[in-house]
């Protein structure tokens, strides 16, 4: 049998005859045997199982949560922003003035700005209503 009518194998590349190509679906008998005991595999095959548990496990852990946020709007989110005129609240906070601050609406908080370098944030909860002078978006 001449080189002209051997076909190589398609994972080594060695001529084999057109009865093997056949058999062994395109690859050599040495091939064949070697992927049957685990000699050949791809190495992203492997890579992608040891990955797959921790990328599970990452997304629930992280993604769900971080997608929570970017979709959905996280504590740093402006919904609103402006120059409080007046702030109704279910349970009153003691010695703050809430009215006439810069203040934003997030999705859990109001956070208004005092004045003196501290912020106060209040959770969405004990929001009963809020109404700015000037109002942005």
């Amino acid at each position: 049998m001449s080189a002209s009518e051997k076909l190589p194998c398609k994972m080594c590349g060695a001529m084999i005859r057109p009865s093997t190509f056949e058999q062994y679906g395109g690859i050599c008998a040495k091939c064949h045997h070697q992927t049957r005991r685990g000699g050949f595999v791809d190495s992203l095959e492997v890579l992608g199982a040891l990955l797959f548990p921790l990328i599970m496990i990452a997304v629930f852990v992280f993604g769900i949560p971080l997608g929570h946020y970017l979709f959905f709007g996280g504590r740093d989110t402006d919904l609103h922003r402006g120059i409080t005129k007046s702030v109704t609240l279910v349970a009153e906070v003691p010695n703050v003035e809430l009215n006439g601050k810069p203040a934003r609406v997030t999705t859990r908080y109001l956070v208004i700005e005092t004045g003196n370098g501290e912020t106060v944030w209040i959770p969405d909860e004990n929001v009963a209503g809020v109404e700015f002078e000037a109002q942005e978006r």
